[in-house]
């Protein structure tokens, strides 16, 4: 009669411990769920306020704060003092009078960066640039590139002067990255 008895302890001590995994297993599952990402507009059940102007404002009045050289016919130097919006105006007004884009990459390039540095996490940043003769449906240029319209996106606008005395529209776009592209999810 012993033997059957500490078949039923063992069988006991096995239930125990399955209890005690599982309920570790829900408390560890719980934990993970409350931080994460529900989706770009929301972490962890809160909505998140998306500006996109309060950031294009910001964007537009912070300085370079990088040298590099733009190979127009006159070469002009960046120095890293001269402001986002300026050279977007430079920009601007080379193509509104029939120059190329080419010139204007590298400084393309710092433009996305930190556009990306501004942007909120989970969003793709655009700026298109026009001027008022084109509109939106056929702008001067987009860094990194003009995107489609889509349903979902923040967006902010300034005009800015140009350096031929047009004024130019700056438009920000925030874009939902698609979960592939967000890091850590």
């Amino acid at each position: 009669m012993s033997g059957r008895l500490a078949r039923r302890n063992e069988g006991q001590l096995a239930l125990m411990d399955a209890m005690v995994f599982f309920a570790a297993a829900i408390l560890l599952s719980s934990i993970v769920m409350s931080f994460s990402i529900n989706s770009p507009g929301t972490v962890a059940g809160r909505s998140v306020q998306i500006d996109a102007n309060e950031i294009l404002v910001a964007f537009l009045q912070a300085s370079v704060s990088q040298t590099f050289e733009v190979a127009l016919e006159e070469p002009l130097t960046v120095t890293g003092k001269e402001t986002f919006a300026f050279c977007l105006s430079v920009e601007a007004g080379v193509l509104i009078e029939g120059g190329t884009i080419e010139p204007f990459l590298s400084m393309n390039e710092v433009i996305h960066d930190t556009l990306v540095r501004l942007s909120p996490h989970g969003f793709d940043p655009c700026v298109i640039v026009t001027n008022e003769s084109r509109g939106l449906d056929q702008p001067l240029f987009g860094i990194p590139r003009v995107m489609g319209r889509s349903s979902e996106v923040y967006a902010g606008s300034a005009w800015i002067p140009s350096s031929t005395g047009d004024e130019i529209l700056v438009v920000l776009t925030l874009v939902p990255a698609s979960p592939a592209e967000v890091p850590g999810v």
